[in-house]
């Protein structure tokens, strides 16, 4: 998401070959898009979604486990217009930022139902048996807590990809809102049948 650090952890030497690649850049910016599913039997390109984010590289290292660890900085969202060949092992393509003009403003400031969202997130948390930092979630601004959320909550691949290709703020934070509520509907629901 625009603006805040996600740490990517590099398995594949396909993997570590492009962060070589784009750190040897000035920019040191690589394009992230997630693939539509994990299975992909017999081909050689998983398929993606046609919406990613553009990051910047601004550290990278190793885990205690031997494991590259590169922290991206989010830049702007884009959505692909055009796969292109692969060079050097990566996947390239012609890409669009048109639709997220917001995404590169620095200070964003928009007004949102945080009182529900906040509400909604207490329940999805105890319902998941997950803990937060309250004290940090409430000091954060709008826009920090919807990147922070969108990333670090445990949704499907698809609600993630619907977070991340949302047009504006307010229609992330309704549709975050509302996925956290039917989960913990959908929790209570499994309760209450098997009683």
């Amino acid at each position: 998401m625009p603006r805040t650090l996600l740490p990517v952890p590099i398995f594949e030497a396909s993997q570590a070959a492009m962060i070589a690649a784009c750190v040897q850049t000035e920019k040191k910016q690589v394009g992230l898009v997630q693939p539509i599913s994990t299975l992909f039997e017999g081909q050689v390109l998983a398929p993606l979604f046609s919406t990613g984010c553009l990051g910047e590289i601004v550290e990278f290292g190793k885990t205690e486990e031997n494991t590259l660890v590169v922290i991206l900085k989010g830049i702007c969202r884009f959505d692909t217009l055009e796969e292109l060949a692969p060079a050097n092992g990566c996947r390239q393509a012609r890409v669009s930022y048109d639709s997220y003009p917001g995404d590169v403003l620095e200070n964003v400031d928009f007004s949102m139902d945080r009182e529900r969202l906040l509400r909604s997130l207490k329940s999805y948390l105890l319902n998941n048996d997950l803990h937060a930092d309250w004290e940090s979630l409430e000091k954060a601004s709008n826009d920090q807590l919807l990147n922070v959320l969108s990333m670090a909550c445990p949704f499907a691949v698809r609600e993630k990809q619907a977070l991340l290709e949302s047009r504006n703020p307010q229609e992330q934070s309704q549709l975050m809102t509302a996925l956290m509520e039917m989960a913990v509907l959908d929790n209570q629901m499994r309760k209450e049948t098997c009683h």
